[in-house]
């Protein structure tokens, strides 16, 4: 069981690494488009819900499936219902594993990994309207809220350039809308279940250990 449980973070930290590469090095996916007529997708997140983790590996990989990679500005925020405590040491919901993953992912997304976690950390603190639960996706600014894994259907219409992609065809949204809503659960963490209280101390400490 454990070590299934490793082999899904192993997944799920080499997806989140691909499509940091995808979005952020490649040039004909990461230049803004001259229009300005990308949708921008922003996912909150943290890397132990088994919700987020789902929706990255199951529903986001859409993008590269669904031919959606040349109309999306994709931004990924690993911090989601962690917290800082009046020290400014993280509190993670899922324990100190959870707060080491959130830095190694925004390792991937950027080298400075402390400063860009407090970023992150504000960035989320300033959501309007707050965010409630993760995975908390935002299309143009916009939260899906518990319609997120219904995120191609709000991509394809506000994508207002050329040449849609095929996904984008009206008959083909209202049947993926009809099967989505079919399977829809309110599969997510809340902001509001209690957190492991875990300091940046803490985790250093832990890596200590393992050295």
């Amino acid at each position: 069981m454990a070590s299934q449980s490793h082999q899904s973070l192993l997944f799920l930290c080499l997806l989140v690494y691909t499509l940091t590469f995808v979005f952020c090095f490649l040039p004909p996916t990461c230049e803004a488009d001259v229009d300005g007529e990308r949708v921008d997708v922003t996912l909150y997140y943290e890397t132990l819900c088994p919700y987020c983790s789902y929706f990255i590996a199951h529903d986001l990989i859409r993008l590269f499936t669904d031919q959606l990679l040349p109309i999306v500005n994709l931004k990924l925020v690993p911090w989601g219902n962690a917290a800082l405590d009046p020290s400014g040491n993280f509190q993670c919901q899922h324990g100190q594993g959870e707060c080491l993953l959130n830095t190694v992912e925004a390792c991937a997304i950027n080298v400075f990994p402390d400063v860009l976690e407090l970023q992150y950390a504000y960035e989320t603190a300033a959501l309007n309207p707050p965010h409630t639960f993760v995975p908390w996706l935002l299309v143009n600014n916009q939260p899906l809220k518990e319609d997120y894994q219904n995120f191609v259907r709000y991509v394809c219409m506000a994508y207002k350039g050329p040449a849609p992609p095929k996904v984008c065809n009206k008959s083909r949204l209202e049947t993926d809308r009809s099967r989505e809503k079919a399977e829809a659960a309110q599969n997510v963490c809340y902001s509001e279940e209690p957190k492991n209280l875990t300091s940046l101390h803490s985790i250093k400490s832990w890596e200590e250990g393992l050295q």
